[in-house]
């Protein structure tokens, strides 16, 4: 996307909210338990990445995994991808904005497990992603796109943002 002011203010915020961390163990990067063939066939697939720059191949890799990632691989994919999203290049191809966009917009009925894989985000980070939801709902492109999922998005994470601020 075309740095804009607001871009820009977003990017810092990633950059302070979203430090890179090392890659989790093989056996941490799956969401689901053993025995979820796609799940180990993923965490075999990111295997080759391990200990190397995290670029847009791997964000490719990524976008439709989403949902196989467990928390501590999302803690550890986020501040790459997120400022992926804000590159030229994820403007030209849109597809892995579009799988992020739908991963943090989850529908009722899988909320709870979109909780879990966002547990070990913190309420900083939560906030972030909140603003890169609606500063995609500024751009026009996205605003007609998938309108749905992006005000479903904000609303999923301002709900978890209000129940974190009940347990603390």
């Amino acid at each position: 996307m075309k740095m804009n002011s607001n871009a820009d203010n977003l990017m810092r915020e990633i950059n302070q909210e979203f430090p890179v961390i090392e890659m989790p163990k093989s056996d941490e990067i799956p969401h689901h338990r053993a025995g979820c063939v796609t799940c180990e066939h993923l965490a075999a697939d990111l295997a080759v990445f391990r200990d190397k720059t995290i670029d847009a191949k791997l964000i490719r890799e990524l976008h439709q995994e989403m949902s196989h990632l467990s928390a501590k691989a999302w803690r550890w994919m986020l501040p790459f991808y997120l400022r992926y999203c804000l590159t030229s290049e994820a403007e030209y191809s849109r597809f892995e904005t579009e799988f992020l966009i739908y991963s943090l917009a989850p529908t009722e009925e899988f909320e709870a497990d979109t909780s879990g894989r966002l547990s070990l985000i913190s309420v900083d980070q939560l906030q972030v992603l909140l603003k890169f939801l609606s500063y995609l709902l500024s751009i026009e492109y996205w605003k007609s796109y998938c309108p749905t999922e992006l005000y479903r998005g904000i609303a999923f994470l301002m709900k978890t943002l209000e129940e974190r601020s009940r347990k603390a």
